[in-house]
């Protein structure tokens, strides 16, 4: 079993939505005994006057021309060095957990660590206002469901 030391969080932004992008790095949970670095890809440039989140490392990767969300994701990979990465765009946000004695991203770091197969952990895209689950982000064909957890058909 390998162990989760540190957590990369990629966030990608145009740099157009300076609230949004700050609501998405306050997001980021950061301590549960690892430790968090936050790379910020400004796909197309655009200022990024933001704080990192409390606890955890930060840095900018600048790109003079919009190269498109899977370039812009994989550039930051490029730039981070953790065990794991999380990619959040800068029109989402991450959820707190239910309770205030469990960090938000104990569960995936321990199915990380748990199983040295598994490549990747998608998470369920809800409405903050609905808490719907649009179907377009149901990544399992023939599920209706999103809440059911599940191998994935598509990523």
């Amino acid at each position: 079993m390998s162990t989760v030391s540190r957590v990369s969080w990629i966030v990608l932004t145009m740099g157009d939505r300076p609230a949004a992008v700050g609501a998405a790095l306050a997001s980021i949970p950061t301590g549960g005994g690892v430790e968090h670095e936050v790379v910020l890809v400004s796909n197309g440039g655009g200022s990024l006057a933001h704080p990192a989140p409390e606890g955890a490392t930060m840095r900018v990767v600048t790109l003079d021309a919009n190269v498109g969300i899977p370039a812009g994701r994989n550039l930051g990979a490029a730039e981070a060095t953790g065990d794991i990465y999380v990619f959040v765009d800068d029109d989402a946000v991450v959820a707190p957990t239910d309770s205030p004695h469990r960090h938000p991203f104990d569960d995936v770091c321990a199915r990380f660590a748990q199983d040295p197969t598994l490549a990747v952990v998608g998470f369920r895209l809800v409405d903050p206002d609905t808490g719907a689950t649009a179907r377009r982000h149901v990544p399992r064909l023939g599920k209706t469901d999103p809440a059911a957890s599940g191998p994935v058909a598509a990523f």
